[in-house]
C-alpha cells in the first residue's frame, strides 16, 4: 500500500518538472535561427485561425479579407507559447493515460482473483452437493410424521 502515495507524488513531481522543460523549449525555439522560421509559421497560422475564428463568430467571415500579419516577436512569442502549450498538454495526456492502464491493469487483476475465488467456491459447493447425493438416509432411520 506505500506504493500509492510515492506513484502519486511522483507524478505530481513530473508534472512540475515538465513546466520548465516546456519554457527551455519554448526558449530554444525563439532563439534557434532554423527552428525559429517554423516558429514564426506556426504563430501567423494560429493568429490566422484566430483571426478567422473570431469574425466568423461575430459573423463576419464571409466577406473574405486577408488577416493582416503579426510582427515577428509576437509571431515567434504566440509559435513558442503554443509549443510549450503542447508539450505540457502532451505530457499531461501521457500521465492520464498511464494512470488508466495502470489502473485497468490493477482492476483486471483483483477481476481475475475474484474470478478464481468464486470458481474455488462453486467447485467445493458441487463436491459437497455430490458427497450429500451419495449419502443415503435409510427409511427407518426416519422419525415417524406426526
Amino acid at each position: 500500500m506505500a506504493i500509492l502515495p510515492f506513484v502519486k507524488v511522483a507524478t505530481v513531481a513530473i508534472k512540475q518538472i515538465s513546466k520548465p522543460i516546456a519554457k527551455l523549449v519554448s526558449k530554444y525555439a525563439t532563439n534557434h535561427k532554423t527552428f525559429s522560421g517554423g516558429v514564426e509559421w506556426m504563430g501567423q497560422s494560429l493568429h490566422r485561425a484566430t483571426v478567422w475564428t473570431n469574425r466568423s463568430s461575430l459573423g463576419l467571415g464571409k466577406a473574405h479579407r486577408p488577416t493582416p500579419p503579426l510582427e515577428q516577436a509576437k509571431a515567434l512569442t504566440a509559435g513558442a507559447e503554443f509549443i510549450s502549450e503542447s508539450f505540457l498538454f502532451a505530457f499531461a495526456v501521457g500521465i492520464t493515460a498511464w494512470e488508466y492502464r495502470t489502473s485497468a491493469a490493477k482492476t483486471a487483476h483483483k477481476e481475475e482473483v475474484l474470478e478464481l475465488r468464486l470458481q474455488r467456491a462453486e467447485s467445493t459447493i458441487a463436491r459437497l452437493q455430490a458427497r450429500l447425493d451419495a449419502q443415503v438416509i435409510p427409511a427407518q432411520t426416519l422419525p415417524p410424521l406426526l
